[in-house]
């Protein structure tokens, strides 16, 4: 039995999309949003709808950037080493 090429491109998809949420830890990334929401918080000129909303929006920035910085991740960097990060694992 064969497969259609759709098919098989939307289970090669759903594959590697698994493999890249299972790489990033997304239970500190909810917790970072939650304490960014709570620091923000104590701007009393804000509603807590716009507290939400930055916070968000923040996450969300730094999210759009993480496909340059996986490319450019630099093996020799000391930083880099420190966080962990690197381009080989």
């Amino acid at each position: 039995m064969t497969f259609p090429i759709e098919h098989a491109e939307r289970i090669l998809d759903e594959l590697i999309t698994e493999r890249v949420i299972a790489a990033v830890d997304l239970h500190r990334i909810r917790d970072l949003e939650h304490m960014l929401g709570v620091l923000l918080g104590e701007i009393e000129e804000l509603s807590d709808d716009q507290v939400h909303a930055l916070a968000r929006q923040a996450i969300d920035r730094a999210l759009s950037r993480l496909p340059d910085y996986v490319r450019d991740v630099d093996d020799d960097c000391p930083l880099c080493r420190e966080l962990g990060v690197s381009a080989s694992s």
